[in-house]
């Protein structure tokens, strides 16, 4: 058998609907929620910036779809890491039917989902968008910012 690789990463994509929990009939719980990813490119024929966008099906399975689904509201933004897996069926007509959906292995909580105003007056500065809203988890969870300069070039990488 061939070595294969099924891996997607989204990120920035904004919720579009409330997760639902539900829970199989061997109590497994189950969030299911549909995300938006929109693209931006320039039409050459007409010069024109086109904005595109693509839906998606996430689910999220066990401990990690009960602890996030009161995080995981229309509005938000997220970041999300699965797999795709398609799952098929034969209709009532007999036709063959599929959706192809991601199976989240990660999910990371990037904004609150509401709006920030710009600052009232010139040179007052922003507060940062507080993370309370999302689970402790996922409070205070910041990249550190690394400085690389200069320092490297194409002998350093290693492929």
């Amino acid at each position: 058998m061939a070595f294969t690789i099924n891996n997607v990463t989204l990120v920035g994509g904004n919720i579009v609907r409330d997760a639902e929990l539900k829970y199989t009939s061997n109590g497994a719980a189950k969030a299911a929620f549909d995300i938006a990813m929109n693209r931006r490119y320039l039409n050459k024929a007409t010069g024109e910036t086109v904005e595109d966008t693509s839906y998606f099906k996430i689910v999220l399975w066990g401990k990690p779809a009960e602890s996030l689904i009161d995080y995981l509201k229309k509005g938000k933004k997220i970041a999300v890491e699965g797999r795709l897996s398609q799952r098929r069926w034969t209709a009532d007509d007999g036709s063959n039917k599929s959706f192809v959906e991601i199976v989240a292995t990660n999910v990371v909580l990037m904004s609150s989902g509401q709006r920030q105003d710009a600052p009232s007056a010139p040179g007052q500065q922003q507060e940062s968008q507080s993370n309370s809203d999302m689970p402790p988890q996922q409070q205070q969870q910041q990249a550190p910012a690394y400085d690389y300069g200069s320092s490297f070039s194409n002998d350093d990488v290693p492929f």
